[in-house]
C-alpha cells in the first residue's frame, strides 16, 4: 500500500470516528467512565462499529512486518469482543448478518498475536473466549463460522507450537495509536488496564519482555491470495473451508489481502 493511500484511510478512520452523532456513538468517552448500558436502541450503533474497530486491525497488519501485535489491532480487538458480549448476553448474535463471521475472527486471531506477550496473552483470555462462544452461536445460523472457529483453534494450536523454541522481541506501538479511540471510553474495553501499564512503562515503543519466534520465511505470491469465499463449484465441506489466508495473515506476516 502506498504512503498516501495509507494516509488517506486513517484520515477516514479518524474523521469517521470523531465525527459521529451523539445517539450513533458506543461508550462514548463524554459519558462517566463504565456508564454505557448496551439496549435494544442502540445495537445499530454497536454493529456499526464493528467494521470500524476491524478496519483498524487490518490497517495496523498492512506495515512493515513485525514479530509481535500492536497497540491499535489489540485494542481493537478488545472492543470488538465487548461487543459481541453484550451480543451474547442479550440474545442478539440470531441477527446479525454472515459478515459477523469475519469480523470475529480476524479479531480472535488479532488476540491470537499476543501470545508472546505473557501478561497480555492471559489478559486477553476472556475476550479470546467470548469471540470462540460468538462464533460456536454464529454457526448454529451461519455455516461458515465453522471453519471459522477450526481456523482460529488451529491458529492458536500453532502459535503455541512455535512459542516453545521464540527467540526475538514482542513489540507494540506507541500512544500515538491512542488517537483512534478518542470517542470511546477506554474502560468499556476490558484489557485497558493492562495495554496502559505496558504502555506507560516504557517511552518507546513497547518491548513486551517475552519471546517470540525468528522471523518466519513468507510463503511464495501463490499462498497469499486464497480468495476469501468459498467457490460456488466447491464442495461445501466445512473441515476444509478456505481461512488459511488470515491464518497466514497472523502467523506468517502475511497480507489478508493481495497487497
Amino acid at each position: 500500500m502506498s504512503r498516501t493511500k495509507r494516509l488517506y484511510i486513517e484520515s477516514s478512520l479518524y474523521r469517521w470516528s470523531t465525527s459521529l452523532p451523539l445517539e450513533l456513538q458506543v461508550a462514548p468517552s463524554t459519558q462517566p467512565t463504565h456508564s454505557y448500558l448496551a439496549t435494544s436502541q442502540n445495537l445499530p450503533a454497536r454493529q456499526l462499529y464493528l467494521p470500524y474497530f476491524t478496519s483498524l486491525i487490518v490497517l495496523s497488519r498492512m506495515q512493515p512486518a513485525h514479530p509481535g501485535g500492536s497497540a491499535t489491532a489489540t485494542l481493537a480487538a478488545s472492543f470488538v469482543a465487548r461487543i459481541f458480549e453484550d451480543f451474547l448476553a442479550r440474545d442478539e448474535i440470531k441477527v446479525l448478518a454472515p459478515i459477523s463471521t469475519r469480523y470475529c475472527l480476524i479479531s480472535s486471531m488479532a488476540l491470537v498475536s499476543v501470545m508472546p506477550n505473557k501478561k497480555l496473552w492471559d489478559a486477553v483470555q476472556p475476550d479470546l473466549e467470548i469471540l470462540q462462544l460468538a462464533l460456536t452461536e454464529l454457526s448454529k445460523r451461519w455455516r461458515s463460522a465453522i471453519g471459522a472457529s477450526r481456523a482460529l483453534q488451529n491458529a492458536i494450536n500453532k502459535r503455541q507450537q512455535r512459542i516453545s523454541s521464540s527467540t526475538a522481541q514482542l513489540r507494540i506501538e506507541d500512544k500515538g495509536s491512542l488517537d483512534y479511540f478518542k470517542m470511546i471510553d477506554l474502560g468499556y474495553c476490558r484489557i485497558w488496564s493492562t495495554i496502559s501499564q505496558q504502555m506507560s512503562s516504557s517511552s518507546s515503543p513497547l518491548a513486551a519482555q517475552e519471546q517470540i519466534p525468528e522471523p518466519i520465511q513468507l510463503p511464495g505470491n501463490n499462498a497469499l491470495v486464497t480468495d476469501p469465499f468459498m467457490d460456488p463449484g466447491e464442495a461445501l465441506d466445512m473441515g476444509t473451508f478456505q481461512f488459511e489466508h488470515v491464518e497466514n495473515w497472523i502467523l506468517n506476516d502475511g497480507f489478508l489481502f493481495e497487497p
